[in-house]
């Protein structure tokens, strides 16, 4: 009975240390939960900032490429017995960064309060940029699109398309350059808006004031009244005429109309940069005042907003 008495504290001690390992077990393992959460939590952290870097990059990425497209639309007249213009369309790629299937996309409108009108457009001549021949009616919902080009750095593309109207109206144009984005292989674009005015639709030729007066001798005594203010750099640029020549009283701008010469915008006089004008009618017919309303409207200085007190 003693020796048994005796052997119980050391069993008792046995049960103590089964304990104590136990709990030193269970509290190993909940930090091992602990810190398995914890590495999660950084992990899903980490893959979060990793995504948002990433797609901060993409977007910037993005807007670099879009910031370096430059788009050029130059509508220049015909001479067809119809309203006929020249689109002539360059994109060039400023970026470091190839813009994989890209496309151009058009659309015309007819001006607010005016009837939709049925387009001819045709592919004038070769080029990268080739849109089919086709016909549509003006309106913001139908476009045309060209064929898929890859457009590497620094590189530039050009095209022309001709466009046929049935009447002689003014159109709001619409391009738009798509292209696959270089993160994201989204198809982004860039638009631009542009204008067919009756300048880019009628024929016209500069005429010096010598050749003003050979052709259509006594028109700037025939002129209509009202006068005309426009600024001669817009003159030069619009209607061609040669660096070296002179904008003098005399000169002016000579408009055809469906063929057969129509209206003569005489400059009467040139200061600081700007001419006076008169129109002068060479040939009246029933579009004549519509003509002088409008062309007036194109070609007359913008007048500078008042200075704020």
């Amino acid at each position: 009975m003693e020796q048994a008495k005796a052997k119980t504290p050391e069993h008792e001690t046995g049960n103590g240390s089964t304990s104590d390992f136990a709990q030193e077990l269970a509290n190993a393992t909940q930090t091992m939960g602990t810190s398995i959460q914890t590495m999660q939590h950084q992990f899903l952290g980490s893959m979060q900032k990793a995504v948002q870097v990433t797609l901060t990059m993409n977007k910037m990425m993005e807007e670099l490429v879009k910031r370096s497209i430059q788009i050029a639309v130059v509508a220049e007249p015909l001479a067809t017995e119809r309203p006929s213009t020249l689109l002539k369309i360059n994109v060039k790629n400023r970026s470091p960064i190839p813009l994989v299937d890209m496309r151009v996309k058009l659309w015309f409108d007819t001006l607010p309060g005016e009837k939709a009108i049925h387009l001819v457009m045709q592919q004038n001549e070769k080029g990268q940029l080739l849109f089919d021949d086709t016909e549509k009616d003006t309106s913001p919902e139908q476009f045309t699109v060209s064929q898929l080009v890859t457009l590497g750095s620094s590189q530039m593309v050009a095209g022309a398309v001709r466009l046929e109207l049935p009447e002689l109206v003014r159109l709001r144009g619409k391009i738009a350059v798509e292209f696959a984005s270089p993160g994201s292989n989204q198809m982004v674009n860039v638009a631009m808006d542009f204008g067919v005015h009756l300048r880019h639709l009628l024929s016209h030729r500069f005429m010096s004031a010598a050749e003003a007066e050979a052709e259509f001798p006594g028109a700037a005594e025939r002129c209509l009244e009202g006068t005309v203010k426009v600024d001669l750099q817009f003159v030069r640029e619009s209607f061609d005429v040669c660096p070296a020549a002179g904008i003098s009283p005399g000169a002016g701008v000579l408009f055809y109309f469906q063929e057969s010469p129509a209206l003569l915008l005489c400059i009467t006089d040139t200061s600081d940069h700007v001419g006076k004008c008169q129109w002068s009618i060479i040939e009246k017919g029933e579009h004549t005042e519509k003509l002088v309303l409008t062309l007036t409207e194109e070609v007359a200085c913008k007048e500078a907003p008042p200075a704020e007190d």
